[in-house]
């Protein structure tokens, strides 16, 4: 073959192979850019006795400040500040939200592992395709951040991450630092909020059962307990320690937020953040890099935490063992870790006296001193808390803490984190440029101990008798309709559409999507029931959902009276969104409605309170 039949070879060789790159090009910018869900109107209800509020800056931080009132809520004809109330519904249709700016496109959740497999969303919630001179996917990018609807944009705060209903996108010139520090100062007030609510609601669930333990011992001398006595002991130090991780959660916050004050180089930021994030590393050994900007006795906070840690666990490992039951001797020490008997006083009297019970009233005080055990440590780092809890039928104990401190730890962290800026970026307040999804921040609070459900099949959310249709409600769905897809290829679309549901840890605790199959065509839309479903996380990154969860399933546990935070966030899942979802060339979108019903475990009923002279 002479030279100049070669060259013609290779030029011919040459243009095949960029006919076939830029064919992949084009099927990686349709997978990327096509597909688009806008105009979503959310609507979200509870039934009976579990009420609903939505979270603002402040609530957020502390959900025991929502404010209640009987009918205050439905007083209120205002919805940006009726949602706020405790109430049985939220209604987002009002234009200050701006839903009917949204737009879904194709993101991937940005999660990471935690300790035993769970799963934790990262402050940056979704990642999002960044794209190569050759039209292909680099790389996914996870610089997105969340913002509240204001003057007609969605805008983004550096001071702080803002509350409510948030849009998920993106930002030129958004720095790592800023996001980091404006989520840092919010979260880390969070947890500690978090930690003394769960030291509280720990009391309620497990006071009665502690005390009768102590009264047992104390007043009766009994030296032998059951299996059931060392199960509530167990129970009791695995609540203890939630209550420490978001005290741990709460400094890790404060490094990040103070390391973004100090670090410029933005990989090797994110790659500290990386590791401070990761709850199964100590933090102690983390501190050198924020040395000259934590308070003074960081270190010593840190590794005093670490220790408590430690010995609770150990609670739960020597409750383990004793699984069939006990002596007291057995157990004291055990009890100890949490509760020491010996330095907490019951009125005048020290706990682990027998005078202690033999002077009791219908109004009783349980008084947590300076190193009477875990419970009281708890009140060192996210300050002094008093709560209540139905110790006999006749009989409450207040227990209040007595901690001196006159600055909780945490609160050294939340203060240090006001008076810092980012080490990058010199903006105050931007607008986002696009949108890929959305996050709402709710609260929950019930009347008695229950699962918190996603309610799929409609139901009233009170009596059937009652005279107020818009009471009833609708079960969780998604409806939509679209000027330029048919049924067939609505669906697909709507298949890859999914709602995660986060803890006030921001762990993922459930994630829905619709059920196609059972699909109607309706004079409003294409409709198709909500549905929880096993979830994993592949190596890759990738979220992928298994096998459908009951009717009805649950999201999380509800302690008596404490309120509880759920973000839900929605997105496009763009792992599951392909060629086969969109028509060539031609624009592909479609809008609708999210509805989202939730109800409780317990048998909630309506109470009926008797109503004498018109009075």
């Amino acid at each position: 073959m002479d030279l100049r039949k070669k060259i013609k070879l290779m030029i011919i060789s040459l243009l095949l192979c960029l006919v076939v790159l830029f064919s992949a090009s084009y099927a990686w910018l349709v997978l990327a850019l096509a597909p688009e869900v806008t105009d979503i109107d959310t609507n979200v209800g509870a039934n009976g006795s579990l009420e609903i509020a939505l979270l603002s800056d402040q609530t957020y931080v502390d959900p025991q400040s929502i404010r209640t009132a009987v009918g205050s809520s439905g007083e209120v004809q205002d919805a940006l500040i009726s949602n706020q109330y405790w109430g049985n519904v939220i209604e987002l249709s009002d234009e200050r939200y701006g839903m009917g700016e949204l737009s879904l496109k194709p993101a991937r959740m940005n999660l990471t592992v935690g300790e035993n497999g769970s799963l934790f969303l990262n402050e940056s919630m979704l990642k999002i395709a960044e794209f190569g001179l050759d039209g292909r996917i680099g790389m996914l990018s996870a610089q997105t951040v969340s913002a509240v609807y204001e003057e007609r944009a969605f805008t983004y705060y550096v001071a702080n991450q803002r509350y409510g209903v948030r849009a998920i996108g993106t930002l030129s010139h958004i720095t790592a630092q800023q996001t980091a520090l404006a989520a840092a100062r919010t979260t880390a007030q969070s947890h500690t909020a978090a930690a003394s609510r769960t030291a509280k609601s720990i009391w309620k669930d497990k006071g009665a059962a502690l005390m009768d333990i102590f009264s047992r011992r104390y007043e009766n001398g009994e030296d032998r307990f059951t299996g059931s006595d060392v199960a509530v002991i167990r129970d009791t130090a695995a609540e203890v320690q939630k209550a420490l991780d978001y005290a741990d959660l709460a400094f890790r916050q404060g490094v990040i937020g103070l390391a973004a004050a100090r670090m410029t180089d933005e990989p090797e930021f994110e790659r500290f953040c990386s590791m401070v994030r990761n709850t199964a590393v100590p933090l102690s050994s983390m501190l050198n890099t924020v040395a000259e900007s934590i308070p003074g006795n960081f270190g010593n906070w840190t590794a005093q935490l670490e220790q408590l840690e430690k010995s609770v666990l150990s609670v739960v490992v020597g409750c383990n063992a004793l699984s069939g039951g006990g002596t007291w001797e057995q157990i004291e020490p055990l009890l100890d870790v949490l509760v020491d008997a010996d330095k907490a006083y019951l009125g005048q009297y020290r706990l682990a006296t027998e005078e202690a019970f033999s002077d009791l009233d219908q109004d009783n005080v349980l008084t947590l001193s300076p190193g009477s055990g875990a419970m009281a440590k708890i009140a060192e780092y996210a300050g002094n808390y008093s709560t209540f809890f139905r110790w006999t039928e006749r009989k409450n104990v207040e227990v209040i803490t007595a901690d001196p401190v006159d600055t909780p730890y945490l609160i050294h962290v939340v203060d240090a984190l006001k008076n810092v800026t980012a080490a990058t970026g010199g903006w105050t307040r931007a607008n986002l440029d696009d949108s890929y999804g959305y996050a709402m921040d709710l609260a929950f609070r019930c009347n008695t101990d229950s699962d918190l459900l996603l309610q799929t099949v409609p139901t009233l959310r009170a009596e059937e008798t009652s005279e107020f249709p818009v009471t009833q409600g609708g079960g969780s769905y998604m409806r939509f309709t679209s000027d330029h897809m048919d049924t067939e290829a609505l669906l697909k679309l709507m298949d890859t559409i999914r709602v995660g549901f986060l803890n006030d840890r921001s762990q993922l605790v459930g994630v829905a999507k619709l059920n196609i199959t059972n699909y109607e065509e309706q004079e409003e839309g294409v409709f198709a029931p909500l549905y929880l479903y096993d979830h994993t996380l592949q190596e890759s990154g990738m979220l992928t959902v298994e096998e459908r969860r009951e009717d009805n399933a649950q999201i999380l546990h509800l302690s008596r009276n404490i309120p509880a935070v759920v973000t839900v966030v929605v997105w496009l899942d763009g792992d599951h969104v392909g060629n086969g979802h969109v028509g060539a060339l031609s624009e592909q979108s479609m809008s609708g409605v999210l509805n989202l019903q939730f109800s409780s475990s317990a048998d909630l009923r309506a109470v009926d309170l008797p109503i004498k002279n018109g009075n």
